[in-house]
């Protein structure tokens, strides 16, 4: 059973697998409450994140029609107020019709345009199809740029939440929110823990 590991692991793990062999079914179950609980714990995070977007597009479009035609103080505020009870996000920003960066709580992202050849294509041509997204994960040399926002270990690893910004129906932009990838794993952690001491079985997951 264990011979890939060859014969002295595998057999000490054969030897105690033989031993525990009652537990087998008690182990199995115990790994399966586990798995939904971590899948429970992730589908909360994604909606919260969702709510989180949907009121901020629902305030952007509450005095005119689109975001682009705001104040652009306002819509500064709005996004940093986002980002502030979004813990989890590194940068919340806003993209054009054109895939171009019209407002950032980054301001050096200004500017940037995501076009046929860019990383986040993919989840813009959902979003123009005015359709949710959630992006990745994928390399983001920008997420290393910017930093941690709630974990401890950080990378260029990126997961790109991308709401859509309709006007009767047309696609208008979409408002996009970064988060480093490295949160998942911790919250994973910080809120399940392990079936095994010292384990490694949260990669399991």
């Amino acid at each position: 059973m264990f011979d890939w590991l060859g014969f002295r692991k595998g057999l000490s793990l054969w030897w105690s697998y033989r031993l525990n062999r009652h537990l087998k079914e008690d182990v199995e179950h115990i790994f399966e409450g586990i798995a939904h609980t971590r899948t429970e714990i992730l589908r909360g995070w994604v909606e919260a994140y969702w709510s989180n977007l949907d009121r901020l597009l629902e305030q952007l479009s509450d005095s005119k029609p689109g975001p682009t035609r705001q104040d652009d103080s306002m819509v500064q505020r709005l996004l940093a107020a986002a980002l502030k009870s979004g813990s989890d996000f590194s940068e919340i920003f806003i993209v054009n019709e054109k895939a171009a960066v019209i407002y950032s709580t980054s301001p050096t992202h200004i500017g940037k345009s995501y076009d046929s050849g860019s990383d986040l294509t993919k989840g813009l041509e959902e979003a123009r199809k005015g359709k949710k997204c959630l992006f990745g994960p994928y390399s983001d040399p920008l997420t290393l740029q910017l930093g941690p926002s709630t974990s401890p270990f950080h990378d260029a690893m990126t997961l790109a939440f991308i709401a859509p910004i309709m006007v009767n129906g047309i696609w208008k932009g979409a408002i996009c929110g970064r988060v480093p990838n490295d949160v998942l794993g911790d919250l994973i952690q910080r809120e399940s823990g392990h079936v095994y001491p010292d384990s490694g079985d949260n990669y399991l997951f």
